[in-house]
């Protein structure tokens, strides 16, 4: 998948086309039966996309939506993959932040999930003003 995305990526010359084709490929997965699969493929798909670029993205509220979907779901294997995508997403943005912070302490949700949340804060206060989120952590 990684080095599909990647012949992706140099095929398209600028972002916008780019995240133009990942959201078409996403929409096409939405319509598959299975909702806990389509949406396992969809994180797949964001997650390397997430690492690979350096601007702003222009479908982050429509990104942001399938990994909450994941972390909504039943699945742990795939509430973990969306926390993973909701971290990505937190270094574009300031508003997975406060949800990232909710799954951290979340006293019910498996030490797995919650120290990927605990890793995507991390790495969320190095790039962001933390609003008091290290004293927080500590």
């Amino acid at each position: 998948l990684d080095e599909t995305l990647q012949a992706l990526r140099q095929a398209h010359v600028g972002d916008q086309e780019y995240f133009e084709l990942v959201t078409e490929i996403i929409q096409d997965l939405n319509s598959h039966p299975s909702k806990d699969l389509a949406l396992l493929r969809i994180i797949s798909i964001l997650s390397p996309v997430l690492e690979s670029i350096s601007t702003n993205l222009p479908n982050e509220g429509a990104f942001q939506d399938h990994a909450i979907s994941a972390i909504s779901s039943d699945n742990i294997l795939l509430r973990e993959a969306g926390v993973a995508c909701l971290g990505r997403l937190a270094l574009f943005s300031d508003n997975c932040e406060p949800m990232l912070f909710q799954i951290m302490t979340k006293e019910e949700e498996t030490m797995e999930i919650r120290a990927q949340a605990t890793l995507a804060l991390s790495d969320w206060t190095m790039l962001h003003d933390d609003n008091g989120i290290a004293e927080k952590l500590q």
